[in-house]
């Protein structure tokens, strides 16, 4: 399977976590890695997916801006503390 497969698949599963569990990411990312075993590379790309994820979902911006389905368009650190890899 390759690296961006399977950190996908493994950001996934911490992003179920979280939701149903409402904890602080860093602490669903501690508990995940504890079970599960990757490579250094396939950890860190899952982790930045998860916590670019999570930082997505608490976006707190105004409306006007904002998709459907609630997501920030703005892509700025300055409107929604969050930053796009590769952006």
């Amino acid at each position: 399977m390759t690296l961006r497969r399977k950190s996908r698949e493994y950001a996934l599963q911490m992003l179920f976590q979280w939701e149903m569990g409402k904890q602080e990411p860093s602490r669903i990312e501690d508990g995940f890695w504890k079970n599960a075993r990757a490579q250094k590379s396939t950890r860190e790309f899952a982790n930045q997916l998860f916590e670019n994820a999570v930082a997505r979902a608490e976006c707190s911006c105004d409306l006007p801006h904002r998709t459907e389905l609630n997501h920030c368009t703005r892509q700025r650190l300055d409107c929604c503390g969050f930053f796009l890899a590769g952006a």
